[in-house]
């Protein structure tokens, strides 16, 4: 069975190779799921696609829809938490004593039906500007935007302190020739909750370092807030690190 044909078009199309992430299973996955008796849809899926990510979108600080494989245990309940769709929340997928798997939810679908809903309802979120942007390769980067890039990297942040009404203090070393008006830093709390935020640099001034304060995620603070390794961006990353905004 070919449940899959019409995402194999969908994927040809798109040009960007970041706005979809597919990693095929490995050797060792597929022989994992199999143990697991999942139906033959999961079994298709991995194999093509394996732990795939679609339709990167800034505004969901991420991408819009998930499939987890091997899939992970819910957080409640029973079943294997397969997929995640950033409107309609995880996909569970349950299986009963005669092998028969089926999505969790009054409608009972496969996984391939269920995958295709979240696909297309995914894709409605984009706007038609992105939808189209990922249709051909990203430009490259203007020498302004190469300097901002060598710039970044000559920026350092470390966390500081707690600041004022929930904020966070960061200090901000800046070893390039030039400030940069906001950088994009990738920070984690303790549950593992990961994200990326803008620090207003602005006053960092070139061979110097400063204190900048920034909210972050709700219930972040110093003490368990870390920051992650954030690579410098490609350009089809410019609508995701605030470097670039007004450029």
């Amino acid at each position: 069975m070919n449940y899959f044909s019409w995402l194999v078009k969908e994927l040809a199309a798109i040009k960007l190779r970041k706005f979809h992430v597919i990693e095929p299973a490995s050797t060792e996955l597929m022989l994992e799921l199999d143990a697991k008796h999942l139906p033959d849809d999961v079994l298709e899926f991995a194999a093509a696609f394996g732990c795939a990510r679609f339709f990167r979108n800034r505004l969901a600080n991420g991408y819009l829809l998930l499939v987890h494989l091997p899939p992970l245990p819910p957080h409640k309940g029973q079943g294997l938490k397969i997929g995640y769709q950033i409107n309609s929340g995880d996909g569970i997928i349950l299986g009963d004593e005669s092998g028969r798997w089926r999505m969790r939810g009054k409608s009972g679908l496969r996984f391939h039906e269920w995958f295709r809903q979240a696909y297309q309802a995914a894709k409605r979120i984009c706007t038609a500007d992105e939808l189209t942007a990922a249709l051909s390769p990203a430009p490259p980067f203007s020498s302004r935007e190469l300097a901002i890039v060598a710039a970044r990297a000559q920026f350092t942040v470390r966390v500081a302190e707690d600041g004022n009404a929930g904020t966070i203090r960061f200090e901000v070393t800046n070893q390039a020739e030039h400030s940069l008006d906001q950088i994009t830093i990738r920070i984690r709390n303790e549950f593992g909750m990961t994200g990326e935020i803008r620090l207003d640099t602005s006053t960092v001034a070139p061979k110097t370092h400063a204190i900048v304060e920034s909210s972050a995620y709700v219930g972040m603070n110093a003490s368990n807030t870390e920051i992650l390794e954030l690579p410098l961006p490609e350009p089809e990353d410019r609508p995701f690190y605030f470097e670039f905004d007004g450029q």
